[in-house]
């Protein structure tokens, strides 16, 4: 894979250039991965001031290849005035070299704890080995029974030890909320010109991987900046309507399992339905006949589309229709979950879950048929016993009704294209999400949930659609890790028509 610096320069007079930039970004997309962008692109004050952006591509594709592409994306753009593509072997971008030298702060007693339990781990080895050594006199099945308490007393301190040490392993790689919440109170009081806002921050000591607290920065900057835009509404408005002069937007941060949950709620005007409804209509997302079928939340989940802004007006703020596609995005990328509530002139409130670690996960491990394969914890919200009467049809697809939400269900050993001579009885349903969509996992049997540590699959494999990578078990067994993502993305599809029970 080579990568590539791409300079786009814009005329002096272009307006607006970030949008444009924005634009470009996503048909780059369609030729590798990009890396970084300089300016950030989706971040600052005084983006559109920038006339020359550069962008960092990964691509297994040839230079002329992709000379020819990028030609014929900036061929019907009259505002770009020029354009470089530049190879970029061996060296880095200032971005990743920034990520590549990044450092953590340890504190000195960590290193102590860490110390003392690699001490004990090898005193718990050689006592293992010393009972492995005495193993092989015994031939008595009274002293075997001795051994074997003594055998699982050790491992039991091993087990111990070894549980430590990740705990440990994991605390090294924290950091808290504290510095990431700081920016968004600067933020918001920048971006409130002619508007009272106040920001409530709580949970700036739940602590989070510090590669992921770097990933979640840009997609609650642009929340925040919705929620200030669109959410509350100038004092004069909001008087008239009964509440208080000052809006209120709050962000709270929390563990729950292995996942960390951000809250990001407003007191404003809410979501309008209507006028989603009516871009839907105008960009031909859906037809009338199709949007009567769609629940409130369905509805709602189309602002994440590219390119999708229900504002009547270019702001600096917002405006753009570029956004809300972004935290999508950058949401995936952490195999993460978000949720939309909101009420007409009560306000909104997105939900944010992502894993507290994407190293070591937790993990339900299931059966299909005569395989294992792991779900990650993080992509799951119910697990419910298989009832087949929940189990309704719209169209020829499979639904069930969960917390008022029409979710599509599929089997799992139809998803992994695993094949039986028997008839498959399945037990439970397995609800699933990435980002704004769900999907219902129809599966034999849960056999456990264990915490795990991915392993990659290797080069010659390559990233496989569907796997996240795969794990070694307690029993040594090797299992594959799903990837709920690709799996959504391939299977899931807009219902329409009536709810029908299922024969």
């Amino acid at each position: 894979m080579s990568q590539y610096e791409i300079i786009l320069k814009f005329k002096k007079d272009s307006q607006f250039p970030s949008v444009k930039a924005v634009a470009f970004y996503r048909e780059l997309l369609k030729l590798g991965e990009i890396t970084s962008t300089y300016p950030n692109i989706f971040q600052g004050d005084n983006i559109d001031e920038i006339k020359e952006f550069k962008f960092y591509l990964n691509s297994n594709d040839k230079k002329d290849f992709i000379e020819k592409n990028i030609a014929k994306i900036i061929k019907s753009e009259p505002e770009f005035e020029k354009i470089e593509i530049n190879p970029v072997l061996p060296k880095y971008s200032a971005e990743e070299k920034k990520s590549k030298t990044s450092l953590i702060r340890i504190e000195e007693w960590k290193i102590n704890k860490m110390s003392n339990y690699i001490g004990e781990l090898i005193i718990a080895k050689s006592n293992l080995m010393n009972l492995i050594y005495h193993l092989k006199f015994i031939n008595d099945l009274k002293k075997l029974k001795e051994l074997y308490k003594e055998f699982y007393v050790a491992f039991q301190n091993i087990d111990d030890i070894v549980f430590q040490l990740n705990e440990l392993n994991l605390s090294i790689k924290m950091v808290n909320f504290e510095t990431l919440f700081n920016k968004l109170g600067r933020i918001t009081r920048e971006l409130c010109k002619d508007k009272k806002i106040r920001l409530i921050l709580s949970g700036t000591d739940t602590q989070i991987e510090k590669n992921i607290i770097d990933d979640i920065n840009d997609p609650l900057l642009h929340i925040i900046r919705n929620a200030v835009d669109h959410g509350i509404e100038p004092p004069q408005e909001r008087l008239k309507k009964g509440k208080r002069a000052e809006g209120t937007i709050k962000v709270n941060a929390y563990n729950e399992a292995d996942s960390v949950l951000i809250e990001i709620s407003d007191d404003g005007r809410g979501i309008d339905i209507q006028k989603i409804k009516e871009q839907i209509l105008k960009k031909k997302l859906a037809t009338p006949e199709q949007i009567e079928h769609l629940s409130e939340k369905e509805i709602i989940n189309f602002i994440f589309t590219p390119g999708f802004s229900t504002s009547e007006k270019i702001t600096e703020i917002s405006g753009r229709g570029v956004g809300m596609d972004v935290v999508k995005n950058a949401i995936e990328k952490m195999d993460g979950i978000i949720d939309i509530k909101s009420k007409t002139n009560k306000g909104t409130v997105f939900t944010i879950r992502i894993p507290l670690s994407l190293s070591i996960i937790e993990v339900i491990i299931i059966k299909v048929i005569n395989s294992i394969v792991c779900i990650p914890v993080t992509s799951v919200l119910a697990t419910l016993r298989f009832n087949k009467q929940s189990i309704k049809k719209i169209g020829t697809k499979k639904v069930i009704i969960y917390k008022d939400e029409i979710i599509p269900v599929i089997e799992i050993d139809r998803i992994l294209e695993i094949t039986s001579n028997n008839e498959t009885k399945y037990n439970y349903v397995i609800i699933t999400g990435s980002v704004e969509k769900r999907l219902g996992l129809l599966v034999e049997d849960i056999i456990n949930k264990e915490e795990v540590m991915i392993k990659t699959l290797n080069r010659y494999l390559g990233k496989v659609r569907g796997l996240k990578g795969a794990t070694i078990l307690g029993d040594g067994e090797v299992a594959l890790i799903l990837n709920i993502k690709d799996i959504i993305e391939k299977f899931i599809t807009v219902s329409t028509g009536g709810i029908e029970n299922v024969p």
